[in-house]
């Protein structure tokens, strides 16, 4: 599972920032979120019926989160810009 999380973020981390230049990170993060939801209600409802479908459900669902963590500071730069970096919890 974590290698999942890790290859999510290398995924999005490699050739997704420039789909979300273009489309924009807050819309990547709503597609995150999105289709993060609809994945869990499906887990929830159907993932009992096969294992080997509940695996591969979570399997795409911790790669969306290892994805979104990997554009989180991109994405945090375009919200604060570049005078404020980090959040206000690491000062």
């Amino acid at each position: 599972m974590a290698i999942m999380g890790f290859g999510g973020g290398a995924l999005i981390a490699g050739p997704v920032p420039q789909t979300s230049d273009v489309t924009g990170r807050k819309r990547i993060h709503m597609m995150y979120l999105g289709v993060g939801a609809v994945l869990y209600t499906v887990l929830a409802f159907a993932g009992s019926a096969a294992t080997v479908f509940y695996v591969a459900l979570a399997f795409v669902i911790i790669s969306l989160n290892g994805g979104g963590f990997a554009t989180v500071p991109t994405y945090l730069l375009d919200l604060l810009g570049r005078t404020f970096p980090y959040p206000s919890w690491t000062s």
